[in-house]
């Protein structure tokens, strides 16, 4: 009997549904079945341009994501590089002087000495031409080996300074770069000349007292004008080393436009303390 009742209900269902589909007037989807009909199809029409908005959705804030870390780079590096330019204005590089400036300061005992050789040819001329005039042989051949010595000094000093001025230069990107280091201090320890070159680059950049300290620490008096390898080396004018290192310092291209570096110090100390002030 159920089973019988079953089958009737099944046949009765099917009747029904073959005459809603004869029929779609019969049958009334809901709104919901509408809505859920028109966005498949909304999709199906569109779906290439949808897969593409949402591949630039995702694109966007992956780029937006890296973008606030390049950000953050950059603005870590501009305050480092403000750092660092102001440490270096208030702690280690003083307003540097002009390069004819540091010439003179370098070779000042040098260029003393070339004044008093200049007077001194002078002088000797002068007692030269009074010899010759008065003939005696003497006085001429005594007179002559003086003006020589003082005439040919002139250009040896003027060349001293010239490889001085050099070495100073050398020394002050090296200390740049490296800082105080007692190796390059003591590679121009050998005359005074040399320690000159080196205190006055130091002293631009603001580590002179160290670059003293160490040559004392080695036994350097302020009175030790001899150059040392003149006592060590008695035949040193018959050395090829001794004229190429005097007189003969190649030319030297620094590697640094400290005046430049000076300046912007100043416009970096500034621009930091206009940005404390607005972020205060």
């Amino acid at each position: 009997m159920m089973i019988s009742l079953l089958l009737k209900d099944c046949y009765q269902n099917y009747f029904l549904y073959l005459s809603m589909l004869k029929s779609p007037s019969l049958y009334q989807p809901s709104v919901n079945v509408i809505r859920y009909q028109c966005f498949v199809r909304y999709i199906k029409i569109g779906a290439f341009l949808h897969v593409m908005g949402l591949l630039g959705i995702a694109l966007f804030f992956i780029t937006l994501q890296l973008n606030r870390s390049f950000y953050k780079r950059i603005v870590f590096k501009f305050y480092s590089w403000n750092y660092i330019f102001v440490y270096l204005n208030k702690t280690i590089l003083p307003i540097q002087p002009s390069p004819i400036i540091s010439y003179l300061r370098v070779g000042r005992l040098l260029y003393i000495s070339l004044i008093l050789f200049i007077i001194e040819s002078w002088i000797y001329g002068v007692q030269l031409i009074k010899s010759i005039r008065s003939e005696s042989v003497f006085w001429t051949v005594f007179r002559t080996l003086f003006f020589l010595f003082s005439f040919v000094h002139i250009y040896l000093v003027i060349m001293d300074g010239w490889s001085r001025y050099q070495n100073y230069k050398r020394i002050k990107d090296q200390f740049f770069i490296h800082g105080f280091n007692k190796k390059i201090s003591l590679i121009y320890i050998g005359s005074k000349c040399q320690r000159m070159a080196a205190e006055t680059a130091a002293e631009e950049l603001g580590i002179k007292d160290q670059v003293q300290q160490c040559y004392r620490d080695f036994g350097v008096k302020w009175y030790h004008y001899l150059p040392y390898f003149m006592v060590k080396e008695p035949l040193f004018l018959f050395k090829k080393k001794f004229w190429s290192r005097t007189f003969l310092e190649e030319y030297y291209k620094p590697k640094f436009d400290f005046r430049a570096i000076a300046k912007s110090q100043i416009v970096w100390f500034t621009a930091n303390k206009c940005i404390k002030s607005m972020v205060k």
